[in-house]
């Protein structure tokens, strides 16, 4: 990446966090204020380690839920040796830092090359009383949470990585109707279903950019959609699939780089591609519920490694026949 492509994806994040929007993005780590240095080897090699030879960003100053913060006068010439001190040989190369400034204030971007992996961080407790045996550490990044690598993670590092496409969150929608017993000698039809229960549709309406010339295949059995209203409701929708538009017969089709089938979809450039999810549960009352979140993963076929998108959705006053419905903010 030139420092251009570098600092429009910070502004990408920058600006999707700042509309609420939630991408966990395997190449991104957020930090509200300069780390300590110890700790923030361990976090960098692990990132790095799991990167697996491609790029990663840190942000420091921007906050997943805060947005752009306030960050202590730290002189990164300072900052940075010390981090480095606590590999045990090679560091991952910091090819680029610098400050991208935004409406709410800077933000300070390093962009370091992972191509010489595995890295190595020093035990700093090693030698000291009640220190243990252990002299020195491979990390390993998983989600947001760092731990000691296994052998299948270090196994991953000699297999070259598939590039995650990019995702853009264009609206996330949900609504929930009341839906009255259904008569049918269908095994497949839950209890649920034959009495009076309640159908909540969860869409999010998403515009997908592969990395590369690859074709990306999502296959429906490696998606998941989780719904939570105000933390107190919570579910995992069942019934899955991707569409191309609005139309449930697929009629029309909005991005023709985008293909879908009842078991996935097949992205082989830039379009539009909207997931669609449905949960039955039981008639319930719906008179306090506030706003909610939702939450898609989406694991590319050929992949170990998932993408995340989650999205705060605010209650819509109801206007329709809905009993609730929300959008997102």
């Amino acid at each position: 990446m030139n420092r251009q492509r570098i600092e429009y994806k910070a502004l990408a994040v920058y600006e999707q966090i700042k509309l609420g929007h939630k991408v966990e993005d395997s190449q991104i780590e957020l930090k509200a204020d300069w780390p300590d240095p110890e700790k923030a080897a361990r976090r960098i090699a692990g990132h790095a380690n799991a990167a697996r030879g491609e790029e990663i960003i840190w942000i420091i100053g921007l906050d997943e839920e805060r947005g752009v913060q306030s960050v202590r006068p730290t002189e990164f010439a300072n900052w940075w040796p010390q981090v480095e001190s606590h590999f045990d040989g090679m560091s991952p190369f910091l090819s680029s830092h610098f400050v991208v400034n935004t409406d709410d204030g800077p933000i300070y971007v390093l962009h370091f090359e992972t191509r010489t992996a595995p890295y190595v961080v020093k035990n700093p407790q090693y030698g000291r009383p009640n220190g243990g045996p252990v002299e020195r550490e491979v990390p390993w990044r998983v989600g947001t949470r760092v731990r000691s690598a296994k052998r299948e993670d270090l196994i991953r590092l000699l297999v070259p990585i598939q590039s995650l496409p990019s995702i853009e969150v264009l609206k996330v929608d949900a609504w929930v109707e009341e839906m009255g017993p259904r008569k049918s000698p269908d095994e497949s039809i839950s209890e649920i279903e034959r009495s009076l229960h309640l159908m909540w549709t969860i869409r999010f309406d998403l515009y997908v950019v592969p990395r590369n010339n690859e074709r990306v295949v999502f296959p429906v059995h490696r998606a998941r959609i989780r719904f939570e209203i105000d933390d107190k409701r919570a579910f995992d929708t069942a019934d899955l699939f991707f569409r191309t538009d609005r139309s449930i017969l697929h009629a029309y089709y909005d991005s023709p780089t985008v293909i879908v089938t009842q078991s996935e979809a097949l992205v082989s450039g830039p379009g539009k591609l909207l997931v669609d999810a449905t949960y039955y549960g039981p008639h319930d009352d719906l008179s306090s519920v506030g706003n909610a979140m939702a939450t898609l993963t989406i694991t590319p076929a050929g992949s170990d490694r998932s993408i995340l998108v989650k999205q705060r959705l605010l209650l819509r006053s109801n206007e329709s026949s809905y009993l609730c419905s929300w959008v997102s903010d």
